[in-house]
């Protein structure tokens, strides 16, 4: 099911981490999770098909430490012309992460970790409102060539209550940053009428009539920063058939995240991986409610989510199944079916539906 570059991807991670961590670990988990999806199109967030594979691997250094290392290779398709003369040709991102824990005590646990992604390119469709010189209302279409990366890191803590209790409760709080850099720039601009639309006509129109908030951005400038701030908080009790749990995140950023330009895979998919939601934009706050059933080598963990995207992008809902099947002691098998529901104030309602795969080996 797994594409030969996810596959290769995986493969080399997986061979890195036994060579340099391997030797001077004990024991461990090492997973894959292959995912695809589809969602509809819109100027705003771009997107049809996408494909992502993800290693997670674990290991303890002592009986106190531990580490948590992944790689993740997301592709998005991209999309044909729709309302322009110019396709969306989607984006390659490549994350990596590395964290470690460190046990205080019985019940005291600190986190931290840091996450990174390689720098890539796409290049989205945009459909501009115009005026010709004759006072007649058309579009341009344009071609932006985005150009992003980012890097970042969090820090938490974690209470495990064990034995004071008759359910066992597990607290995280979890505070972190993230910066995303992009380079956008107007590649192409499409005539109108049988006649050439210049950058400089652009840019005089966008003056005397006005454009979006993103045709403003790259007109003014090329070079897009944000640092986004998060805060999580995850309650968990722990039973002996059925764990259940609630779930927040709250998002601040260094400036309006609308001057990040235009979003899409390439541009905001990057950050540190909270809950259940495909991010290609960015997010006000998100709320989760977990459950996890178990009954022998069975296990049914089923999640609801309501995010709030920033920047006036609307809302989504969230639903995931995912049932586990341990095929021996050292080997699980899983598979996750979700459905995502986006809308905004604007009237665009689309549905992303998504699938995946994945296995775990423990040693």
């Amino acid at each position: 099911m797994s594409s030969p570059l996810a596959k290769q991807f995986s493969l080399t991670t997986a061979l890195i981490a036994g060579v340099v961590i391997g030797p001077m670990a004990r024991a461990g988990t090492i997973s894959d999770q292959f995912s695809a999806g589809a969602a509809p199109t819109n100027e705003a967030a771009p997107r049809t098909t996408f494909v992502s594979d993800r290693l997670i691997g674990t290991n303890e250094l002592s009986e106190k430490v531990g580490i948590t290392y992944d790689g993740t290779l997301m592709h998005d398709s991209g999309a044909p012309a729709v309302g322009s003369g110019f396709p969306d040709r989607g984006g390659t991102v490549i994350r990596f992460g590395l964290g470690a824990d460190w046990q205080v005590s019985s019940h005291w646990a600190l986190l931290g970790r840091a996450v990174a992604s390689l720098p890539s390119t796409s290049l989205t469709a945009a459909t501009i409102p115009f005026e010709t010189a004759a006072g007649m209302a058309t579009t341009v279409d344009a071609e932006v060539r985005v150009h992003s990366w980012s890097w970042g890191g969090e820090l938490g803590v974690e209470y495990d209550s064990l034995e004071l209790m008759k359910l066992q409760l597990i607290a995280t709080v979890t505070a972190g940053a993230t910066d995303y850099d992009s380079t956008q720039r107007l590649r192409r601009l499409r005539q109108v009428n049988g006649n050439v639309v210049t950058l400089a006509e652009l840019q005089q129109r966008c003056r005397q009539r006005g454009c979006s908030a993103q045709i403003r951005s790259l007109l003014r400038r090329d070079q897009f920063n944000v640092v986004q701030g998060y805060g999580a908080a995850d309650l968990t009790l722990v039973g002996r058939w059925l764990d259940a749990g609630v779930a927040g995140t709250v998002y601040a950023y260094s400036q309006d995240p609308g001057d990040l330009g235009f979003f899409g895979v390439a541009a905001f998919g990057r950050g540190a991986v909270i809950g259940d939601a495909t991010t290609f934009a960015p997010l006000r706050w998100s709320a989760r409610g977990h459950a996890l059933a178990r009954a022998g080598r069975w296990r049914v963990g089923l999640t609801g989510e309501l995010d709030g995207y920033a920047a006036g992008m609307g809302n989504s809902t969230v639903a995931t199944l995912k049932p586990s099947f341990d095929l021996t002691r050292a080997l699980r098998l899983w598979v996750v079916a979700a459905v995502q529901h986006d809308w905004d104030d604007q009237g665009y309602s689309g549905t992303t539906a998504w699938g995946a795969v994945g296995l775990r080996l423990s040693y």
